[in-house]
């Protein structure tokens, strides 16, 4: 009879362990998600943003960045730096088979719009080509 409430104390211990460890799985799941809701959500500020918009569409329109990235490129999903209502500060990476390059752009909002200071791409490599798009073309 002594055996029989060892075990089901024993069992029980084990049981409040399996409610701790699935209530930390629960919370550690929570934030988790949250910070992806987060991340996304932020990443979404970027890439609709007017300055990322409009320097994806010079990119997309320059033969220079065509010619220095060798072939097809893709822009990478990250966009660094940071959006206000007074200022752009972007970077983001296009990449191709042969080469990877980071987009940068500066910009500062006036009444009506963005004036752009730097929207430039720069190779990745030992000796960087630079491609300042708005001289370009």
């Amino acid at each position: 009879m002594i055996n029989a409430v060892k075990k089901e104390s024993k069992f029980f211990s084990l049981t409040i362990k399996n409610i701790h460890l699935f209530r930390t799985l629960i919370v550690v799941g929570v934030l988790i998600l949250t910070f992806l809701i987060m991340f996304l959500s932020g990443h979404k500020i970027y890439v609709n943003s007017e300055p990322y918009q409009y320097s994806l569409e010079l990119i997309q329109k320059s033969y220079k960045v065509r010619l220095m990235m060798r072939q097809e490129f893709k822009v990478e999903w990250h966009v660094f730096g940071n959006i206000d209502e007074e200022k752009a500060s972007i970077s983001y990476n296009l990449k191709s088979d042969y080469k990877t390059a980071v987009v940068e752009v500066e910009a500062k909002k006036i009444p009506i719009g963005w004036e752009y200071q730097t929207i430039k791409v720069t190779t990745k490599e030992k000796n960087p080509f630079v491609v300042d798009l708005l001289t370009a073309e």
